[in-house]
This record gives structure tokens, sequence and C-alpha cells, in this order.
């Protein structure tokens, strides 16, 4: 049996929340990442990455189109 290969970052969590959330977690927020299981981990760090690209593609296609906008103006 193949060993699952875990990508999460105990290390890098708390920055991974903040660029995703604006804030560090803290409290029962960083307690509960701590609690959890490795799968559970990979699982919470998956989604927070997928909301960073999504954050990220919104934040781009804004850029995109404020210069449109001062283009036209």
């Amino acid at each position: 049996m193949k060993d699952k290969k875990y990508t999460y970052s105990d290390e890098l969590y708390s920055d991974l929340f903040k660029d995703v959330y604006g804030f560090r977690p803290t409290g029962m927020i960083y307690e509960g990442w701590l609690a959890k299981s490795k799968d559970d981990k990979q699982l919470t760090w998956d989604m927070l990455v997928n909301d960073l690209q999504i954050e990220t593609w919104y934040e781009e296609k804004e850029q995109s189109w404020e210069e449109t906008e001062r283009n036209w103006a």
C-alpha cells in the first residue's frame, strides 16, 4: 500500500489562513487545527489553497477591469 503524501504545513498554516481571511487563526481556530488528524489537516489545507486561488483570481480580474476603465476614461 502506498503511503499518502501530505502537502500541508503546520508551520505555514497561520500564514495561509491569514492570506485567505485577513487575520491569523487564534484560540479555538488554531487549537482546532492542531487537534485535526493528518487527513483532516490536508482537507482543510486544500480548501484554504482553493479559496486563496479564487480570491487571487477575483483580485486580478478587478485590477484588469480597473485598468480597462482607466484606458477608456
